[in-house]
């Protein structure tokens, strides 16, 4: 199924708009209309993002892109949505990110980058944050992460929950986690860690998972 131009663009009042569990493979540009606030295309054979598909949607507040075949996402995709609160890119296939996907997401609260395939982490990817102290919720569960460096979260200090369960972390610095002042959950469940460098501190810390680490 492919999505062409204008597909919905006829539909003046439409606020809320589900096509999931569909093969849409394909989305051109110009194919929803600009006051759309929910968008979900969830469990679909998308592989590409490109930066035509959502850049008119300067009133979208929630997209889901979960359960697709994402693999690529072009630099300056998400230009322009200053109002989405939830960005969903769990389960697609994205090994790699870079900060200038979500330059422009000031106000993102809920970011969800579970099972997929990213193997690092750097500070750089958290650049854009200097503009958002929005975030809140930030899950890297199931993917390939096998370090966090001292610096990576200087940009989130209003993270309150933080995932990263399943992932192949074996040294925990805890400088990572010095900068939280609202933190209040942090997973680091099923993961490798052989220790920490010193003692774990997060002053409004509530729940800590760390089972089934260093499993060897």
């Amino acid at each position: 199924i492919f999505l062409n131009k204008g597909l919905f663009q006829s539909l003046y009042n439409l606020k809320i708009l589900k096509i999931s569990q569909n093969i849409i493979r394909s989305i051109e540009k110009n194919v929803f209309y600009k006051y759309l606030e929910s968008l979900s295309l969830f469990r679909n054979n998308i592989e590409f993002i490109k930066r035509q598909h959502f850049n008119d949607l300067n009133n979208l507040l929630i997209l889901d892109l979960s359960s697709n075949r994402i693999s690529k996402i072009e630099l300056d995709s998400f230009r322009g949505l200053f109002k989405l609160v939830e960005l969903n890119l769990n389960n697609n296939c994205i090994f790699k990110l870079s900060f200038n996907f979500f330059s422009d997401l000031i106000s993102l609260s809920l970011l969800d980058l579970s099972f997929n395939l990213i193997k690092s982490l750097k500070v750089k990817d958290f650049e854009f944050m200097q503009k958002n102290s929005k975030l809140k919720i930030l899950n890297f569960n199931y993917n390939q992460i096998n370090h966090l460096e001292c610096n990576l979260f200087n940009y989130l200090p209003d993270l309150e929950a933080l995932y990263l369960e399943n992932n192949l972390i074996m040294v925990l610095d805890n400088e990572c986690f010095k900068i939280f002042k609202k933190l209040k959950l942090l997973n680091l469940n099923n993961n490798q860690i052989t220790h920490f460098t010193e003692h774990f501190s997060s002053e409004n810390l509530k729940v800590l998972y760390v089972k089934n680490t260093n499993p060897n």
